[in-house]
């Protein structure tokens, strides 16, 4: 295969989506997010944490306090991807995020981002889904 035809492969190669946590093992604090790239997640959230610049600040503070070892970056849920070959499952991912923040009593997303997806807000003593 030429270098075109990888490249092709590539982009029509479907991407694993989901929701994912990045959980402080030390107090329990779930930062939980969807995404249309679960391979990739991770190493966009571990590189802005070590380089002191994640958007969600709560999150940031507790990795520099406790340390990269007390965080656990797991997948909690994924989208079979059944339909079409460009198939839009962005309705799909923001449904099964709501889903899973319904089971969550507790969470780090405590400020809005300027992710792709819904963002969990705490107001009072509950969760607010936007």
């Amino acid at each position: 295969m030429n270098r075109k035809e990888l490249i092709k492969q590539y982009k029509e190669t479907p991407q694993r989506m989901g929701v994912f946590q990045v959980k402080n093992l030390t107090n329990g604090k779930m930062y939980i997010e969807g995404s249309p790239n679960l391979d990739k997640i991770w190493n966009r959230h571990r590189t802005q944490l070590v380089f002191g610049n994640h958007l969600n600040k709560e999150l940031q503070q507790d990795w520099n306090t406790f340390g990269e070892e007390q965080f656990q970056f797991s997948i909690l849920d994924e989208i079979k991807q059944d339909g079409p070959p460009g198939t839009d499952y962005r309705k799909q991912l923001k449904i099964l995020y709501g889903k899973i923040l319904c089971g969550k009593s507790t969470g780090n997303n405590l400020q809005k981002t300027r992710s792709r997806t819904l963002t969990l807000t705490k107001i009072g003593g509950g969760l607010k889904l936007h």
